[in-house]
């Protein structure tokens, strides 16, 4: 069974820079509107949680759905609770959503499946295919006004990063290969600095490995493939 883990704030706070601006939605049900207010405004994360569920239980279809889960999955970093099932939750109404494709790569990463698991094939193709998804996206993302180039770019080698560490390792799984296994879950430990730099003020840290840890698990992806 993946073990569920708690995110680290900067993995979640550099993905919300990246995050594309939700499009204003109007509630147009005054109780639902009331409702959904008093969640986002609650300040206290526990509480948070509790309201924002208590309204998706009540309006399943509501228009800002996407949005009202991005804020409980705040909450539940703030927490430090898991959140990968929050994550998937966002994919199911928006299976392109960055932020929610990049924690499950990181939850992926740091706690594969064993090859016991009765469900290992499947887990480890879902992944696949959102990290693949992810890695697509990325040349295609647009910068938010309110972010620099240099900061673009860095939580986009993160997140680039994260993905190709995540397929590098379903490759390894799938050959049985233990000790490209150990190899690969090895290196992902040099992805924790980026992730430190990135909860001390995303761009601060003046890291000039970003780049060549995403093409170095880029390479190790494609030696998997050949055979290597």
């Amino acid at each position: 069974m993946l073990r569920k883990l708690a995110v680290p704030a900067g993995l979640v706070l550099c993905v919300w820079l990246l995050a594309q601006p939700l499009l204003a939605q109007q509630i147009t049900d005054a109780a639902e509107y009331n409702t959904y207010v008093a969640a986002i405004n609650e300040t206290d994360p526990a509480k948070q949680i509790q309201l924002i569920d208590a309204y998706l239980a009540k309006y399943p279809n509501s228009v800002v759905k996407e949005q009202a889960l991005e804020i409980k999955l705040g909450a539940q970093q703030k927490s430090n609770l898991p959140v990968d099932q929050t994550a998937r939750d966002i994919l199911k109404v928006n299976p392109n959503n960055a932020r929610a494709e990049l924690i499950l790569s990181f939850v992926f990463m740091s706690a594969p499946p064993p090859e016991t698991d009765p469900n290992f094939q499947q887990k480890i193709s879902d992944e696949e295919a959102i990290a693949k998804r992810s890695i697509d996206q990325l040349s295609s993302m647009k910068k938010p006004d309110n972010v620099s180039d240099a900061d673009f770019e860095k939580n986009k080698n993160l997140m680039g990063a994260t993905h190709y560490q995540a397929i590098a390792i379903i490759g390894a799984l799938r050959k049985d290969n233990n000790a490209r296994r150990h190899d690969l879950l090895s290196d992902r430990q040099r992805l924790r600095p980026v992730v430190s730099g990135c909860h001390s003020g995303c761009g601060k840290s003046s890291r000039p490995a970003d780049g060549a840890m995403v093409l170095r698990a880029r390479s190790q992806h494609r030696g998997l493939e050949r055979g290597g």
